[in-house]
C-alpha cells in the first residue's frame, strides 16, 4: 500500500524530494511467526532447528548475507560460549536501531504491542545495556510489557521464539501500529487532550552534542514573544514529555529525536521543522509521522555550517527567522 499524503500536507508534493519519497516507498506488510527451538547468537542472529532465519527488520543483525560457513560458525562456537535458556514463549523484535528514541516508539514498541495484542505473549527478550534507557523501561511498563534480560556475548536458546516480519524490510512506518501504540500510552497515563491548557512549544537541542543552531540564543527571545515554551528535552522524564505534548497545538523544532513527542499532541496540530540545506541528507522520517497523526508539518532552512549531513550543526538568519515565523503564527 502506497503511503498517504493527508490533505493539509499535499501542498508539499511539489517538493521533489518530497514527491519521490511518497512515490518510492510503501507501507510494509507486518505478519507475525513462530518459530520452535530458537538460538539467537551474540551477534544477533536467529536460528530456528539449526536453520538461519531470515526476517525483515530495518538494517537488520539477521538479515545480512551469511554464508554456511558463517552460520557453522556461529552454531559451533554455542558449545563454549555462556548461554541462557528461556522456557516461556519470548518476543524478540530488535534491530540496529531500536534504542533511539524515534525508533523505539515508532518501530519497535509498536511491533511488540501488536504481537501481545494478537497472540497474548506478552514477555520480549531485552539486551541487558537497554535496562539504562528509561524510555525503553518505562514504556514496557506503561503496556504491561515483560522482559528478560540478556547480556552481552550471550547465546540465547528459547522453546518458542515470536518475531513480527515486515516486508518490504525498508524503515517506512506502519500507521495501524503506530496509532495503536501511542493511543495505548495515552490511555495508560488516562490522558486526554485538554484545548484550555494548550501549548506551543519549541524544543532546543543546546544540550545536544551535535545538530545544532548555532545562533540559537539569536531567536528564542522571538519564540517567546509569540508565547513559545522553550523545552530541552534532555531534562524531562518520559512520562514529563508525554504530559507536556498532550496539550502541545504549535510544535517547532531542528530536525531531531524530540520532534518524535508529536505522536502525543491532539491531531490537527503544526508542526514546523528547521532543516539543513540538503534535503536529501535528513529523513523525511517526521514528515510521515506527522501525516500518521494527523498534522500539518513545514520546514524551514537554516546554513549549514560545515559538509550538509544528518548531523551537521546550522546556522537560521535571524531576520529571515522573524518574519517566517511572523507570518506562520498569522496562519495559526
Amino acid at each position: 500500500m502506497s503511503i498517504q499524503v493527508t490533505t493539509q500536507n499535499t501542498h508539499l508534493l511539489k517538493i521533489k524530494e518530497i514527491r519521490s519519497f511518497f512515490n518510492d516507498n510503501s507501507i510494509p506488510d507486518i505478519s507475525v511467526i513462530q518459530r520452535k527451538e530458537c538460538l539467537l547468537t551474540p551477534t544477533k542472529h536467529c536460528f530456528s532447528n539449526y536453520r538461519f532465519i531470515k526476517t525483515g527488520y530495518i538494517k537488520p543483525h539477521d538479515n545480512r548475507k551469511l554464508s554456511i560457513i558463517k552460520q557453522l560458525y556461529l552454531l559451533g562456537k554455542y558449545i563454549f560460549s555462556p548461554k541462557l535458556k528461556i522456557n516461556l514463549p519470548i518476543i524478540w523484535p530488535f534491530d540496529d536501531w531500536s534504542s533511539n528514541y524515534y525508533h523505539w516508539l515508532c518501530d519497535v514498541l509498536p511491533r511488540i504491542l501488536h504481537i501481545k495484542n494478537i497472540t497474548g505473549i506478552n514477555t520480549i527478550l531485552l539486551p541487558h545495556n537497554y535496562l539504562k534507557n528509561k524510555v525503553i523501561t518505562k514504556s514496557l511498563e506503561l503496556l504491561a510489557i515483560n522482559y528478560i534480560t540478556f547480556e552481552e556475548g550471550y547465546y540465547v536458546k528459547a522453546k518458542t521464539m515470536v518475531l513480527p516480519i515486515t516486508s518490504p524490510a525498508w524503515g517506512i512506518l506502519i500507521p495501524s501500529i503506530v496509532n495503536e501504540s501511542k493511543n495505548a500510552i495515552l490511555k495508560s497515563l488516562d490522558l486526554k487532550h485538554d484545548y484550555s491548557k494548550s501549548v506551543k512549544i519549541y524544543i532546543s537541542r543546546k544540550l545536544a552534542n551535535k545538530r545544532i543552531i548555532t545562533n540559537e540564543d539569536e531567536l528564542i527571545p522571538h519564540l517567546r514573544s509569540h508565547s513559545y515554551k522553550i523545552v530541552y528535552a534532555e531534562e524531562l522524564s518520559f512520562i514529563e514529555q508525554i504530559k507536556l505534548f498532550a496539550n502541545c497545538r504549535s510544535l517547532i523544532t531542528l530536525h531531531g529525536a524530540g520532534e518524535t513527542n508529536m505522536q502525543f499532541m491532539p491531531s490537527g496540530s503544526r508542526i514546523l521543522e528547521i532543516r539543513n540545506g540538503k534535503m536529501i541528507s535528513q529523513p523525511l522520517c517526521y514528515l510521515e509521522l506527522a501525516n500518521i497523526c494527523d498534522h500539518k508539518w513545514n520546514y524551514i532552512i537554516g546554513e549549514d555550517v560545515g559538509d550538509a549531513n544528518n548531523y551537521s550543526d546550522i546556522y537560521v538568519n535571524p531576520d529571515s527567522f522573524k518574519t517566517y515565523i511572523d507570518e506562520y503564527e498569522l496562519q495559526s
